[in-house]
C-alpha cells in the first residue's frame, strides 16, 4: 500500500524551519518513528482541525495549529480528561485529522469499537483522516487486518499501513465520503 507521509531528511536545521522553537525542546522518544513520529505534521494542512486522543506528553503541543490535545493522566494535555469527558464537553466540535498514537492498545474488542465510534462522532463528514501507530504487543491484538477490518466498519479506507519502531504498526485511515476532485 501506498504510505503517507514520506519519509524526509530529518536534518534539524530543516525540521527547526518547519517546526519553529518547539523543535529544539521535543520529546526526543518521538524521533524513533519514522512514520508515525514528528513526520504527522506535514500531512496536516492549513486551517484543519486537529484532535489528538490520548496525547500522552502532548508532543505536538506548539507544533500543530489547531490541535485540541487530551490525555486521561498526564498533566502536558491541554485537557486532562478522558476520550469519553472530552466527548461530552465538546461533542460539537469537529475535527479534520485524529492522531491516535498508542491511545487504544489494551482493552477488548467492544472497549475499542466504543472508543473508536466516539471519535468517528467529532470528525468532519468530508475528507477526514486518522493517523494511528498501534501496538501489536498490547493486549488488543493489533494487526493489519484489524485496522482493515476497523476502518471498514467505521466507513474508512486504510489508505497506506506499514510496521514501525518498537513493535508498532502506523496506519492512515481515510473517510469514504470525500470532496469530489472537479478539476480534471
Amino acid at each position: 500500500m501506498p504510505l503517507t507521509p514520506t519519509p524526509f531528511n530529518r536534518e534539524d536545521e530543516q525540521l527547526n524551519l518547519f517546526y519553529g522553537e518547539r523543535w529544539q525542546h521535543r520529546d526526543h522518544s518521538m524521533d524513533l518513528y519514522e512514520y508515525s513520529g514528528y513526520i504527522l505534521g506535514e500531512q496536516i494542512r492549513t486551517g484543519e482541525r486537529v484532535l489528538h486522543v490520548n496525547c500522552g506528553s502532548n508532543p505536538f503541543k506548539g507544533m500543530i495549529a489547531n490541535l485540541h490535545a487530551f490525555d486521561p493522566e498526564n498533566a502536558n494535555a491541554e485537557y486532562k480528561i478522558s476520550l469519553e469527558q472530552y466527548f461530552t464537553a465538546y461533542r460539537s466540535q469537529k475535527f479534520n485529522v485524529a492522531l491516535c498514537l498508542n491511545a487504544f492498545d489494551n482493552g477488548d474488542e467492544e472497549y475499542i469499537q466504543r472508543q473508536i465510534a466516539l471519535i468517528m462522532q467529532m470528525m468532519v463528514k468530508r475528507d477526514a483522516r486518522i493517523y494511528w501507530r498501534t501496538s501489536t504487543i498490547g493486549t488488543y491484538p493489533w494487526t493489519f487486518d484489524a485496522h482493515t477490518r476497523l476502518s471498514t466498519l467505521f466507513d474508512y479506507r486504510v489508505a497506506g499501513m506499514c510496521y514501525d519502531h518498537n513493535n508498532t504498526i502506523y496506519a492512515e485511515w481515510n473517510s469514504n465520503n470525500t470532496t469530489l476532485n472537479l478539476q480534471g
